[in-house]
C-alpha cells in the first residue's frame, strides 16, 4: 500500500515536472513560430506524450495493478488540464 501511494506521489511529481520541462521547451524555441502551430503541437503531441510517459513510469514500477496507479498518479494533472479557462481544445 505505501509502495502504490509513493508511485502516485511519483506520478503526480513526474506529470507536473514533464510539463513545466515542456513549456520551457517549447517556450525557448518558438522564436518565429505562429501561435496555431504552438497550440496544435502542446496539444496533439506533448500533452499525449506526457501522460505515456507517466504511464510508462508507473508501469514500469508497480508490481499489480499497474494502470489503476497511472491513473491516479494522471489524475491532478487531467482536471488541471480540463478546468483550465480556456477550454476551445475539447471542440
Amino acid at each position: 500500500m505505501l509502495r502504490r501511494a509513493i508511485l502516485v506521489v511519483l506520478g503526480v511529481a513526474a506529470s507536473f515536472g514533464l510539463k513545466a520541462l515542456v513549456g520551457y521547451l517549447v517556450y525557448a524555441n518558438s522564436t518565429g513560430t505562429c501561435e496555431s502551430k504552438l497550440s496544435f503541437m502542446v496539444r496533439f503531441a506533448t500533452s499525449p506524450l506526457i501522460a505515456i510517459l507517466v504511464g510508462a513510469l508507473v508501469g514500469f514500477l508497480c508490481k499489480d495493478r499497474p494502470a489503476l496507479t497511472a491513473v491516479l498518479g494522471l489524475l491532478p494533472w487531467t482536471v488541471m488540464l480540463l478546468a483550465s479557462p480556456s477550454k476551445h481544445f475539447l471542440l
